[in-house]
């Protein structure tokens, strides 16, 4: 395996780490941001406000037409929450709604990409 690149201000691996912890810190950006949050910030741009579990179905969306590699929807989520945390997404409003059909409605947020 050849030596991962190393970003300021990223996470750090181990040489005993498993090589999905290398692959993912390679896959972080001069900007400091994971693949994972690059692609929910690209769904976000082009389709928002959505829900998380919307963010995830359009996902699916993109990695079916080869748009993009898979992402499981824990990963997605997660980056989701990252990137609210960063300030990067915000909550546009919050709806009530069944996740699947015949469920029982919850609340869920909707989000927006950061001014």
């Amino acid at each position: 395996m050849s030596a991962p690149m190393v970003y300021p201000h990223s996470a750090d691996t181990r040489a005993t780490d498993p090589v999905t912890s290398h692959e993912a810190r390679d896959s972080i950006t001069e900007q400091g941001l994971a693949e994972s949050q690059q692609e929910v910030l690209a769904i976000l741009h082009i389709y928002a406000p959505l829900t998380a579990g919307e963010i995830v179905d359009y996902h699916e969306l993109r990695y079916a037409m080869q748009q993009t590699g898979h992402l499981s929807d824990s990963r997605l989520r997660t980056a989701l929450s990252e990137l609210a945390e960063a300030g990067r997404v915000e909550v546009f409003d919050t709806i009530r709604r069944a996740s699947r059909p015949g469920g029982r409605e919850t609340n869920q947020r909707r989000w927006v990409v950061a001014p």
